[in-house]
Parts: structure tokens; sequence; C-alpha cells
């Protein structure tokens, strides 16, 4: 057996950074491609500021419904009804901001093909090797959202329900009720986000994970059918997901406090987890937030560092 020559061949990349001027945003798109697999990834952000402040009260019917969806894998839904009448009390604040940042995407790709010349026939023969395509990409594109609600109500019916996520780590609450006095506050970070992309001709593995925390407080009083709370923990794309899930009937005084974070690796202070103790509770018997304190919420930095570039 001789082997003539090795020879070095790259697989084809196709890499396209963006920054689109009509909307301000800052956006990246990949595709790689191994034999006859491929990938694809694209990503978006755009600094951005959002705060609502709300207070409505009376006596009828009502029905609100909120959707926001950040560019940075943070999104919230919520919906308050009541179709008979009844006495309402709602106030509502809110606030999102996100930031633009450095990416770094780091790209190994190979190939590889010898000449083989068999002894038996003496004639040159081309042997090629698996390719395969190794991307890395390191996200700084800071973020934070905040969200308070208070809501007393009597009367025949109430259904409200709260549904926040961070790139997998999900809290939720839903309550029917005759008779509800509640207050919640749901806060989360996320700062900085890493892709792994590997791409082979029999296969794609893509992992994601974020440096976030979460943090969710409900206190409430309620009379009625359902009380529904879920919390969901992700980790990186490729972790297992741990679920609680809750329901309560009739006559019940509820509090809850769920905290969660995830690290991703760690090169210096500020790639540490955020700790959802800069809310300022410490326990379940919290004070909440009055109007003129609400926007010290997110008053403080988003943890974010020049040294990250």
């Amino acid at each position: 057996m001789r082997i003539d020559e090795i020879r070095i061949i790259l697989v084809l990349l196709l890499l396209v950074l963006l920054v689109n001027s009509s909307n301000a945003a800052i956006s990246y798109d990949i595709s790689v491609r191994a034999g006859g697999k491929g990938a694809e990834i694209h990503r978006q952000t755009q600094n951005l500021t959002l705060t609502i402040d709300g207070l409505v009260s009376g006596v009828g019917n009502f029905s609100r419904l909120t959707h926001i969806r950040g560019p940075t894998g943070i999104s919230a839904d919520e919906s308050t009804s009541s179709t008979k009448k009844g006495n309402l009390s709602y106030e509502e604040k809110k606030a999102l901001v996100t930031l633009e940042g450095p990416v770094v995407i780091t790209a190994s790709l190979k190939s590889s093909s010898y000449n083989y010349t068999p002894p038996q026939t003496g004639t040159p023969i081309e042997v090629s090797l698996q390719e395969s395509a190794d991307v890395f990409v390191d996200e700084y594109w800071p973020a934070a959202f905040a969200n308070y609600n208070n809501i007393d109500y009597s009367g025949p019916e109430i259904r409200t329900s709260e549904h926040y996520e961070n790139n997998g780590d999900v809290v939720a609450s839903s309550i029917d009720s005759w008779d509800l006095t509640k207050q919640s506050l749901y806060r989360t970070y996320i700062n900085r986000t890493v892709i792994s992309l590997i791409v082979t001709p029999n296969k794609v593995t893509e992992d994601v994970a974020s440096n976030k925390s979460s943090f969710y407080v409900l206190e409430s009083r309620s009379t009625g059918a359902l009380t529904h709370l879920e919390a969901i923990k992700g980790g990186s794309s490729c972790d297992s997901t741990s679920r609680i899930s809750e329901d309560y009937r009739g006559q019940e005084n509820l509090s809850l406090v769920a905290r969660m974070n995830g690290t991703v690796i760690r090169r210096g202070p500020e790639d540490e987890w955020l700790p959802c103790g800069l809310c300022g509770f410490s326990n379940s018997r919290q004070e909440f937030p009055s109007a003129s304190s609400f926007s010290g919420l997110l008053s403080e930095q988003i943890p974010y560092s020049e040294s990250a570039r």
C-alpha cells in the first residue's frame, strides 16, 4: 500500500453579516453544508426600549390581551377578561430593554482525501474522508424585561393568565375566580448566548445555551374554580427539561416565588449568571413595587462589559 498525497478541501460555508438600516436592527445569517446535510442560523436584535404604565377601575365587563416578543428570546403573554358585569381595579407596569452588542463567529471546516495505489493493480485511486463543519457563535446581546400586575376583582367570574419565557425557561399562572386579589411580578435578564453547530454528511448537531436568569413572585387570595401554576426550566438545547405543575381549587391564599438561572462558559465576572436577587426580594413575603419605584426594576445597568469584546 502506498499513499501518494494528502489534500485538504474546504467544504462550502456562506457567512453573511447584515445591518438593516431601515429599522436600525443588526442581524447575521449563517448557512453551512457538508455533503448532503446542511443547517442555517438566523439571528437579529436592535436597540429597543418599551415602557407601559396603566391603571383602570370601574364596573362592567372587560377584556384585555398583551403579547410581547423580544428579539433575543424573551416573550410575555397575558390575558384578563370577564364577560359579565363585575367590579375591577387593574394596574400594570411593563419595561423591556434590548441592546446591540458584539458577535464572535468561529468556523472550522474540514474535508480530506488521499491517493491510494493498490499493489494488485498499480493504479492510483482517490479515497475521500468524511467532511465536517464546526461553527461556534458567541453572542453578547443583552436584554431585560420586567412586568408587574395588581388585580382586585369581585363579580360573577374573572379569568386571568400569565405566560413568560426566556429562552426555554417558562413561568405561567392562570386563575378562574369570582373574588380575587392578586399581585405578581416577573423579571428576567439575558446577556450572552453561545451557539455550537456541527454538520457532517450524516448528522446535524446544534446546541444553544444562554447566560440568563428569571424571577417570578405571586401573591393572591382567591375564591373560585381553578388556580394553575407552572414552571419549566430548560438548560441548553441538549439538556433535559425540568417541569413543575400545580392546581388548586376553592378558597385559597397563595404565595409563590420562583427563581431560575443558567450559565454558559465563564471567562470573567461579566459572564456570571445574573442573580434575580437584584429584584430586591429576599423571601416570599416581599413588598411589591409602587408606581414610583417600578422604574428601578430595570434602572440597574444590564450586566455587560466592554471586556466581552
